[in-house]
């Protein structure tokens, strides 16, 4: 995979810089050469720095890339002498989200790899974190990184509705932690259960519809997973997925989560969220999401 790039985006933040530390060590279980670093100064708040500033606005933007430029040299040169890897490094002025997104692109990055949290907590909670943006904006695997970067994953556990997204992002845990203990997980709903109950279907009947929809989710599981030469265990679980996820989460405790990405626009996501959302808000470790093929996102080692 020696053509193929790993993108990390930092914000100088003791939580990017895990970020970091994560895509040197993945890059170099790929047998990576190289990994990008990217820095971007917020123009919102470059904006508002001049005008607190209003006589040294002239000089402002030139002094704070320059800055930048120093701070992100150190720390590729730090990857170097840590990992034994070379890091390129960018400045852009911009939408941090956008310009990632869009330099991930221009290198044909098959990861982006991301702190979950940057310097601004408040922001964070009242727009998104730059994380959450970037996989709205973006076609592309994203990596948040909440764990400890010291160690290759050792679980891993995918979350499946059996969609191209899902298998994109179980695909890719699979390449990123190939010596990973994995465990694929697909909850299933009885569709319309509760309208059901309110119009008087018997307890029984609906109890038969919900047992028949669990067996045939766990053949159409062990397809998907046969079908995608997934080495792990496969679990079925009943009930609302981003509950189910989160229940996993919380008895298994994985160091990394994987989960499909949808077309949803960000409105219907403010509205009605979506599971990557909800895996993304409750995991206490890091999350892959994916939102196309594997085949597209991330070529076999």
């Amino acid at each position: 995979m020696n053509n193929f790039t790993l993108l990390a985006a930092t914000d100088f933040s003791e939580a990017s810089r895990r970020a970091i530390d994560r895509a040197a060590l993945l890059a170099d279980g790929l047998r990576l050469r190289r990994i990008e670093l990217v820095h971007v100064v917020s123009r919102g708040s470059l904006k508002a720095l001049k005008r607190l500033f209003s006589s040294e606005a002239g000089s402002l933007e030139a002094r704070l890339l320059e800055e930048a430029t120093v701070e992100l040299h150190r720390l590729t040169d730090r990857v170097g002498d840590q990992f034994g890897i070379e890091s390129g490094s960018f400045v852009a002025i911009g939408n941090p989200a956008g310009e990632i997104a869009d330099y991930a692109d221009r290198l044909s990055a098959i990861l982006l790899v991301l702190g979950a949290r940057g310097t601004n907590a408040a922001r964070d909670l009242l727009l998104g974190t730059t994380a959450e943006n970037v996989i709205r904006r973006t076609h592309r695997p994203v990596l948040v990184v909440r764990g400890d970067p010291a160690r290759p994953y050792r679980s891993v556990l995918a979350a499946t509705d059996f969609s191209a997204q899902s298998a994109a992002a179980m695909n890719l845990a699979q390449t990123l932690a190939p010596q990973a203990s994995m465990a694929l997980l697909h909850a299933v709903e009885l569709p319309f259960e509760g309208k059901l109950q309110y119009a008087g279907v018997a307890a029984e009947t609906v109890s038969r519809y919900r047992a028949q929809a669990e067996r045939a989710a766990e053949i159409q599981a062990r397809d998907f997973a046969s079908r995608a030469a997934f080495d792990g265990t496969v679990r079925v679980e009943y009930g609302y997925p981003p509950r189910v996820i989160r229940e996993q989460m919380e008895g298994t405790r994985p160091d990394l989560v994987a989960v499909g990405k949808h077309g949803q626009s960000a409105i219907e996501e403010l509205l009605i969220g979506s599971v990557s959302a909800h895996v993304l808000a409750n995991a206490a470790c890091d999350v892959l999401v994916a939102g196309q093929p594997a085949a597209a996102a991330a070529p076999a080692a």
